[in-house]
C-alpha cells in the first residue's frame, strides 16, 4: 500500500492494482496507473475506478457493487433524473426527466430487443408491440385523403395501423356520361399505405340523384397497382350517379 505523506509517496506494503491508495491527488496521473481504488484525502471520499467510462467515482457506505461484478441483495436506488445503468455499445436504463423508465439505443440506433426466458427467439421490442393487435387503437394513422385520376370526383379516405388498411368513398362519380364497357384507374395508394397482397373486388350499385333509383352496375377492384373502376357490359353511368362503399385488408 501506499500513502502519501507530505507530499512524497511512501511504501506500506508494496501496492496491488485491487489495495488503495491514499492521495490528494489523482494516483492514476503519476506512477500508479492501474490504481482501481483511491482514498482522496482531500475530499474524504472513498473512490473506484469506472473501466467503462475512464474515470473515478464515488463509493458510499451503501455500495455493494464489485468492480468485476456481483450480486445486489436490496434495491440499486439512482437518487436524481437522467441516471441509470450504461451498457457497451451506448445503450442504457434510466430514470429520465419526463419518463420513469426510459431504454436509450445503442450508437447504432437498433431498437431494443425482448428474448424469451430461455434466451431463444430474440425480436425487436418496438416491431413486437406495434404488430401487438392490443396497441392498434394507439398506432393508426389519421385519414389520408387521395388524388383522383381519370376525372372522379368525392370523398376517399385511407386509415390503416400495423394490421389492416381500411378505404371509404362516399358520393364517387364522373363529371359525364361514361360509355361501356370501361375500366379506368380511380388512383393510386396514397404514401404509407399498403396495397393488399391479392386483388379486392367490391361491386357497387350506382344510386341516381335525379330519380333515386339505384343501379348494380359496377366494381372498384383494389389491386396491387392500384384502385380501378369497372363498368359492367350493358350498363352506363351517368353524370348524376355516384357510389359509396368501403374496403379492408390485411397489411
Amino acid at each position: 500500500m501506499k500513502v502519501k505523506v507530505n507530499g512524497l509517496w511512501e511504501d506500506v506494503s508494496g501496492v496491488t492494482t485491487h489495495e488503495v491508495v491514499v492521495s490528494d491527488t489523482d494516483p492514476r496521473l503519476g506512477v500508479y496507473k492501474n490504481a482501481v481504488l483511491w482514498f482522496d484525502s482531500t475530499s474524504m471520499a472513498m473512490k473506484a475506478w469506472d473501466a467503462s467510462t475512464n474515470s473515478w467515482f464515488v463509493m458510499d457506505l451503501d455500495t455493494r457493487l464489485a468492480l468485476t461484478g456481483g450480486t445486489l441483495t436490496g434495491n440499486l436506488t439512482f437518487n436524481g433524473t437522467n441516471l441509470g445503468v450504461n451498457f457497451t455499445g451506448g445503450a442504457g436504463i434510466y430514470a429520465w426527466t419526463d419518463k420513469p423508465l426510459t431504454l436509450r439505443q445503442g450508437t447504432n440506433n437498433s431498437q431494443p430487443k425482448i428474448i424469451n426466458n430461455d434466451g431463444s427467439g430474440g425480436r425487436d421490442i418496438i416491431d413486437t408491440v406495434n404488430g401487438d393487435a392490443r396497441y392498434l387503437r394507439s398506432a393508426a394513422s389519421t385519414n389520408i385523403d387521395v388524388s383522383w385520376l381519370n376525372s372522379f370526383s368525392g370523398t376517399c379516405q385511407y386509415r390503416y395501423n400495423p394490421m389492416v388498411v381500411t378505404c371509404m368513398m362516399e358520393n364517387v362519380g364522373l363529371p359525364s356520361d361514361t360509355a361501356e364497357p370501361v375500366r379506368l384507374k380511380m388512383h393510386d395508394y396514397p404514401s404509407g399505405v399498403s396495397a393488399p397482397w391479392r386483388v379486392q373486388r367490391v361491386d357497387v350499385s350506382f344510386v341516381d340523384a335525379s330519380n333515386g333509383t339505384w343501379w348494380n352496375m359496377g366494381q372498384v377492384q383494389f389491386n396491387t397497382d392500384g384502385v380501378w373502376f369497372q363498368v359492367w357490359d350493358n350498363r352506363r353511368l351517368g353524370a348524376a350517379e355516384s357510389f359509396s362503399c368501403t374496403c379492408s385488408w390485411a397489411r
